[in-house]
């Protein structure tokens, strides 16, 4: 009985200590296609905003050690105070070269493109083997924006039978001359599928306060 339960409780070890580690990496094979809901929203004295966009993202060839990729919304709905209504997408498809973080070489910060490069960004990977504990610096930059900060993989949680890593990140974008903004939020990922699942956060800018979600769409 006892050799059983020292097989047991070796047997439990191990399993816990593979869930310890996870690789944070972005499966960006040629062909690959995935779906994601966004929503932006925040107020400004008594008015509230919420933006909600639907869109694909695509991966193509390779190049120079980037992959050519496609963002393509497909649906884009306003909510300003208790009026909501769809609308016409901000911008068409956004054809892109990204790094294997997920970072783009070079997208717009401001303007109809605002909404993809948060996400882009906010999808930012370290590209490697992290144990829960870890830290990780962020790093973008670009000639007109820089994004930098450090994430932390915070937990791995049995999801459905799947393994789904936790990252809590801190970073701030400066883009042009205006203040710079400061993001925090936790991204979800399916070491499986190699998918980021979900993110959610803030984005604050000034004395001014964003609430941003991403979902994938199963």
């Amino acid at each position: 009985m006892r050799a059983f339960a020292l097989l047991a409780l070796m047997g439990s070890f191990v399993v816990a200590s593979a869930q310890d580690k996870v690789n944070l990496v972005h499966d960006q094979s040629e062909g690959r296609k995935l779906s994601y809901v966004m929503t932006f929203g925040g107020s400004q004295g008594e008015l509230t905003m919420k933006l909600t966009t639907a869109f694909d993202l695509a991966y193509g060839a390779k190049q120079d050690g980037l992959t050519a990729t496609t963002i393509t919304p497909t649906s884009f709905r306003v909510k300003m105070g208790e009026n909501e209504s769809d609308q016409p997408t901000m911008t068409g498809a956004l054809n892109l070269m990204v790094d294997a973080f997920g970072m783009p070489k070079e997208v717009s910060t401001q303007g109809p493109e605002f909404l993809m490069a948060m996400f882009l960004l906010m999808s930012y990977l370290p590209n490697k083997e992290l144990s829960v504990g870890d830290s990780f610096s962020v790093a973008w930059k670009t000639a007109s924006a820089e994004f930098s900060g450090e994430g932390k993989l915070i937990g791995i949680d049995q999801v459905e039978g799947k393994p789904v890593a936790r990252l809590e990140v801190k970073s701030s974008l400066k883009a042009g001359e205006g203040e710079a903004g400061q993001l925090a939020y936790v991204v979800s990922y399916d070491s499986t599928t190699k998918a980021i699942l979900k993110t959610d956060g803030t984005a604050t800018v000034g004395d001014q306060k964003f609430d941003i979600s991403v979902a994938i769409k199963q």
